[in-house]
């Protein structure tokens, strides 16, 4: 009988045995139990072949299973389990292939394949794969792969593959994927993708990308992406974003999020916040924040925030601000900018340009331009700078700079530079040094140097040094010093020293020094000092040097002059006349000069020279 046929017929023997009873005995072709098993043995080394698996201990080699294997809690297999059902042990070390399944109490260590899943109650080091399942109750340490469900209860560290679902319970270090979803309920470091739903439920370090949605429950790192929404529970370094939503929800370290629809932070920022409806940021950011219809930063920001309809800022800001029909900052505008085609505003402080097309305001001071079509204005102090409006503009207390309205424009305290109004414009208190500029009337309400400029009229109330223009009028409630023009009237309520021209006449409360031209008439309550010429009269008590006129020192005409006034239509006034006077008539109490002209008194000559015509002198 050859050896093939005493295999075959102990191979047969064996298999009738076990069938009859799983705990049968087996046919050893065994040395010191290394060598071939046939049968139910519990221990062996090499080769064994069974039936039915009951109550294996240990396995060194190959085990092949022909039929089922009963519940064998301590089975130690190392090497290969080969199984028509499939393999059923405590520990298996190497190989496990199953028809149906692959099942260990504990660990399995190597390579593992189930028709139907590989259930390992233990850990999995290596590969586990099944069609169905590829579980492990503690960890994974290597790769799961399986059509329906692969993972792990506890942690996973390699890479879990499913069809279906590829999750872990505990933290996983590797590769999550899964068709419908992917997630570890835990910490994430590595990659979780699913064509449905995935995310890490605590910290999340890597890729986590899902068709449908993806999110870490508390910080995460690296790129959250969900095709619907993707969010991060607390703290954000690198990118999430999500076709319709995208938010952090606490702090965003650095990095970005994006969206079509809304796009969010909780609290602060630092990066990128994009979202195609809406973006925002809850507390502070620093970087770029734009949204299709809106932007916005609750409290401070540096950097852009950009919106389609509208955008703003709620505290302190540097950087840009722009909205189509809105931009503001809540409160300080630190250095930037403030831009929108309807309104642009800063509540407190701004340092930069905010410009509306339609109107422009600054709550308090501002150091740099702020413009808009109907309106602009500052709510205190223009440190230094512009204000610009096409309507009306102005500065409620001190400005440094240009003020310019296309109607209007003022200054309410003191201002040293330039303010032009179309039909007005004027400083409430000091004119530092700089002009005041109207078609209509221009004014300062104390003093001033420099240029006031009104088409129909400009004054100042108290003294004034520079360059006064009125169209109708111009005049100074206490002294000019410079130039005083108008095609009406140059007046001042104490004293003139300069060029006064008026086209009606010059007139001053006490006295005149320098060039005075009047059409009718100069005159002043105490004293004419220069060269004075009138179309009919020059007057004063006193006066000295060239006056020219059809009358010097006498008024015609209802008057008032300090200090008592008179009402009377003829007048005699001049008390002392010192210098030339020409004119029809020439006349002063005291001459000290040369008067020329038709009629000339002098009252300190003799009597017979008092009244001379053509000449008179008292030298």
């Amino acid at each position: 009988m050859n050896c093939r046929s005493v295999f075959n017929k102990a191979l047969i023997f064996a298999i009738l045995a076990t069938a009859t009873s799983a705990r049968a005995s087996s046919v050893d072709l065994a040395v010191q139990g290394v060598g071939l098993s046939l049968g139910n043995s519990s221990r062996i080394t090499g080769v064994r072949v069974n039936f039915v698996d009951d109550g294996v201990e240990r396995v060194t080699g190959i085990n092949m299973t022909l039929w089922k294997a009963r519940r064998n809690p301590d089975a130690e297999i190392n090497g290969a389990a080969l199984g028509l059902i499939g393999p059923y042990a405590r520990n298996l070390r190497g190989i496990a292939i199953g028809g149906v399944y692959t099942i260990t109490e504990q660990d399995l260590r190597g390579i593992a394949f189930g028709g139907v899943g590989v259930d390992v109650g233990g850990d999995i080091y290596g590969l586990a794969s099944g069609i169905g399942g590829a579980i492990a109750v503690h960890d994974v340490h290597g790769i799961a792969i399986a059509g329906v469900r692969s993972g792990a209860r506890g942690d996973i560290s390699g890479a879990a593959l499913s069809l279906g679902i590829a999750a872990g319970e505990g933290n996983t270090t590797g590769l999550l994927v899964g068709g419908a979803g992917a997630w570890t309920n835990h910490d994430l470091r590595g990659v979780s993708l699913a064509l449905g739903g995935t995310w890490a439920g605590h910290d999340g370090r890597g890729l986590i990308i899902g068709g449908v949605g993806a999110a870490s429950g508390h910080d995460a790192s690296g790129l959250v992406a969900g095709g619907v929404g993707a969010g991060v529970g607390h703290s954000m370094l690198g990118i999430v974003a999500g076709g319709f939503g995208a938010g952090v929800g606490k702090d965003l370290h650095f990095g970005a999020v994006l969206s079509a629809g809304g796009a969010g932070v909780g609290h602060d920022g630092r990066g990128l916040v994009v979202g195609g409806v809406g973006a925002g940021v809850g507390h502070d950011h620093e970087g770029i924040v734009i949204g299709g219809l809106g932007a916005g930063v609750s409290h401070k920001g540096r950097g852009l925030v950009a919106g389609g309809v509208g955008a703003g800022v709620g505290h302190d800001f540097a950087g840009l601000t722009v909205g189509t029909l809105g931009a503001g900052v809540g409160h300080s505008l630190e250095f930037g900018a403030v831009l929108s085609l309807g309104g642009a505003g800063v509540s407190h402080d701004a340092r930069g340009l905010v410009i509306g097309g339609l109107g422009s305001g600054v709550g308090h001071d501002l150091t740099g331009l702020t413009a808009g079509a109907f309106g602009t204005g500052v709510g205190h102090s223009l440190k230094f700078g512009a204000v610009l409006g096409g309507g009306g503009a102005g500065v409620s207390q001190d400005a440094r700079g240009v003020v310019i309205g296309g109607l209007g424009a003022g200054v309410g305290n003191n201002l040293t530079g330039l303010v032009v109004g179309g039909f007005g414009a004027g400083v409430g208190h000091d004119l530092g040094f700089g002009a005041v500029l109207s078609l209509g009337g221009a004014g300062v309400g104390n003093s001033g140097r420099g240029v006031v400029i009104g088409g129909l009229g400009s004054g100042v109330s108290d003294n004034f040094k520079g360059l006064l223009l009125g169209g109708l009028g111009t005049g100074v409630g206490q002294g000019l010093t410079g130039a005083g023009i108008s095609a009406g009237g140059v007046g001042s309520g104490k004293t003139i020293r300069g060029l006064a021209i008026g086209g009606l006449g010059v007139g001053a409360g006490q006295s005149i020094h320098g060039i005075a031209l009047g059409g009718i008439g100069v005159g002043a309550g105490q004293e004419l000092k220069g060269i004075m010429a009138g179309g009919l009269m020059v007057f004063a008590p006193q006066m000295s040097g060239i006056a020219v006129s059809a009358v010097n020192g006498i008024t015609i005409g209802a008057s008032y002059l300090p200090p008592e006034g008179s009402d009377r239509w003829f007048e005699t006034i001049n008390d002392r006349f010192t210098g030339l006077s020409i004119g029809l008539i020439n006349h002063t109490r005291e001459l000290h000069g040369v008067q020329l002209g038709l009629f000339n008194y002098a009252g300190n000559n003799p009597g017979w020279a008092k009244l001379l015509p053509f000449i008179n002198a008292h030298l």
